[in-house]
């Protein structure tokens, strides 16, 4: 070997050796959270919650939603209760979990410090109706009490029809069963101040939202909008179609990605009853959220067929040159969701 070449022969191992092999970081942990901190059970649990999210029989609100049930999971356990209960009983308002007044019940008579269930005295009639729910605590042997009257439910406009996000309104049931109604209230107030250790000091999805100042938005009874209502004066054209191609093509697509593209819009714009133009037309609008909705769809698809995730379209070329890839990553990449188009998928 001559001379002239040893700089650059040196120049390639140094480039060697400054790009070792990644590994993956594995910690034990048996503690409380071990759940989160623990790998081989954070990966389980991972698994777990992909399996629920791709189920049918979830709500709506958590199906293609792997992060969400993740977390779902994680309550749950903390709970010491049966996840798939958990998931069938918790409505996401604002962001907030909020369960269901039935579960937070069964939740209260089951772990509370009480030493019976739950239960409640109704008086009054008209104005003057009212419900207590009462129960005696096992260690004071004090009878814990929790008063709503029907003063509070109009002065708090409980018994007002609320807007959901597509417009439709949703009828109080303070109306039509209000008996029902004051014995879920009750129950939830005597939790919230006698134990709220019980239920983790969670809300129901009733009180979550009266302290909103936005209005009604309970997600399992209140939709997403379709595509027509999130742009509704946008039009189909040829420009706009080449447009969508164009954005497309500067992802960088691997030929997978073009077939799981195709499928997401055939799906999407089935589901919401558009055509795949009317969908690209307006992906347009905000094109990064879609995107991104797109990815975080494509990689929860390649984990149901047990292919590996695939590095990003969009990554760069440099970080595809490194050869470092932690194949046992849990969390697909480019989850984050954006824009417009946040709320269809």
């Amino acid at each position: 070997m001559s001379e002239a070449n040893e700089p650059a022969d040196m120049e390639n191992k140094e480039v060697a050796v400054a790009k070792p092999e990644a590994k993956q970081i594995v910690v034990h942990d048996d503690g409380e959270f071990a759940v989160l901190l623990d790998t081989g059970r954070f990966n389980q649990t991972w698994r777990v919650a992909r399996l629920f999210a791709a189920s049918k029989l979830v709500p709506i609100h958590f199906q293609g939603q792997t992060e969400s049930v993740f977390v779902m999971l994680q309550m749950a356990f903390r709970l010491k209760v049966d996840p798939f209960m958990v998931l069938q009983n918790t409505y996401m308002v604002h962001g907030r979990p909020g369960l269901e007044a039935k579960l937070l019940i069964a939740l209260v008579n089951a772990r509370g410090p009480f030493t019976g269930p739950i239960q409640w005295r109704l008086e009054g009639e008209g104005a003057n109706r009212q419900c207590t729910a009462y129960a005696t605590h096992k260690v004071t042997g004090e009878v814990c009490e929790a008063t709503v009257t029907w003063k509070m439910v109009t002065d708090e406009g409980w018994n007002k029809d609320a807007k959901a996000r597509d417009g439709s309104i949703i009828k109080s049931k303070w109306n039509t069963m209000a008996d029902l109604m004051f014995r879920y209230r009750s129950a939830a107030f005597l939790a919230r101040l006698h134990c709220p250790e019980a239920i983790l000091g969670l809300n129901t999805a009733d009180e979550l939202n009266d302290i909103q100042t936005n209005g009604f938005d309970l997600e399992p009874t209140a939709p997403a909008p379709s595509v027509a209502t999130a742009f509704p004066e946008v039009e189909v054209s040829p420009e706009t179609i080449q447009q969508f191609n164009q954005l497309v093509d500067d992802q960088k697509p691997s030929p997978q990605d073009w077939e799981l593209l195709d499928q997401f819009l055939g799906t999407t714009a089935q589901h919401y009853g558009v055509t795949p133009d009317r969908l690209k037309t307006g992906a347009v609008e905000d094109f990064d959220g879609f995107w991104q909705s797109f990815l975080a769809w494509a990689g929860d698809k390649r984990g149901q067929q047990g292919e590996p995730p695939e590095q990003s379209a969009n990554e760069t070329q440099g970080e595809k040159n490194t050869g470092q890839e932690n194949t046992n990553d849990p969390e697909p990449k480019n989850r984050q969701k954006s824009g417009e188009l946040q709320g269809l998928f």
